[in-house]
């Protein structure tokens, strides 16, 4: 299969994550933050359901036709820290009427400190990513900061898709 041409952003980003998180068994239990921090930088959908037979949260990249999971070593079945499949494939099994929305993983992913430190060194350029990607990870920031200032919660989350 031919790998997008973002591919490797996507190892860069792993890297990062791998040593921002400060998570005991990285990447275990963390598919959910990762899936809304690609959200975020690339834009990708979201996907919910099995992997391995095994509950999970992954991207998918509808230009490409492509799934994108930066988690799946967590399970013993694989041993790649970047996985991009086709979007028929017989390992991931998406659920259309699993687990939450995306504006709340972006709101989940903005009040974790250590996704917070790889947003902020993806503004140091070490991932060259795009002006668009920018201008949503600046857009769910900036609504953020206003939850801080005391607007509430529900109206972020309104805001934000």
């Amino acid at each position: 299969m031919v790998k997008p041409p973002y591919y490797n952003k996507l190892v860069q980003l792993r890297k990062i994550l791998e040593v921002e998180v400060e998570v005991d068994d990285f990447p275990e239990d963390t598919c959910d933050w990762v899936d809304g921090l690609l959200g975020l930088m690339f834009g990708f959908k979201r996907r919910l359901g099995t992997c391995f037979g095994k509950e999970h949260v992954w991207s998918f990249d509808p230009k490409y036709k492509v799934h994108i999971d930066l988690t799946m070593d967590q399970f013993l079945e694989c041993n790649e820290s970047v996985v991009v499949l086709p979007e028929h494939n017989d390992i991931l099994r998406a659920d259309p009427l699993a687990g939450k929305r995306r504006r709340d993983v972006y709101y989940d992913v903005l009040h974790n400190p250590e996704f917070r430190m790889v947003i902020g060194r993806s503004f140091d350029d070490e991932l060259k990513l795009g002006i668009g990607a920018k201008a949503r990870i600046l857009g769910v920031t900036f609504l953020y900061e206003q939850y801080r200032k005391g607007l509430s919660r529900e109206v972020i989350k309104a805001n934000i898709f």
